[in-house]
Formats: structure tokens, sequence, C-alpha cells
């Protein structure tokens, strides 16, 4: 599994870490991509990681109800959401669905 793979179209650089189940199935632990809001940034993780991966993260549009994204250690849910912009250097961490018990 890569550790780091970079991903720019030349805009703005964030930092995205996968975790647990969303890291498996990218097949990386984090990577860097260029997007201005959460919004887009999603959109540009479907077109370099997949239907799967996308699925995981967003249904109907929206975020999943079961999945936690912070920015800079920031739960979007108490920002922005989706509409939340990005800047430079940001750290967006993805967390899917706790299961067990």
């Amino acid at each position: 599994m890569h550790k780091l793979q970079l991903y720019s179209l030349g805009r703005i650089i964030v930092r995205v870490s996968f975790h647990a189940t969303l890291r498996e199935v990218a097949g990386v632990s984090e990577t860097e991509l260029s997007a201005d809001s959460l919004r887009e940034l999603l959109d540009v993780l479907k077109s370099r990681f997949g239907d799967r991966l996308h699925g995981m993260i967003v249904q109907g549009g929206s975020l999943r109800d079961d999945v936690v994204i912070l920015v800079n250690g920031q739960n979007i849910a108490h920002e922005k959401g989706l509409d939340t912009e990005l800047d430079e250097q940001d750290d967006v961490a993805i967390f899917p669905p706790v299961s067990g018990g």
C-alpha cells in the first residue's frame, strides 16, 4: 500500500487521509489533491478512486449520515458541510461508519 500519492490540477492542494475501510478501498492511507471546496474534493476523489469509494462517503449528493469528515480537526457537520471551503495545506480526514460492539 502506498503512503502518499499526488494528484493536482494546479490549484489549492490539500492533504486527504483515509481511515479504516476507506483506506482499504482507496489503496492509500493519504493523498494530496487539488480542490477549492469539500464538494469539489469529493468529485475529485470520485474521478481518482472510483464509484465504490465515493459511494461510501456520499449518498444522493449529500454526505452519508454515518461518515465523519474533519478539516483541520473540525467536523464539517458543525461548519458548512459539503460547502466548506478549503485552503492551501488543509488536512482533510475522512472516517467511515464505525461498526462493532
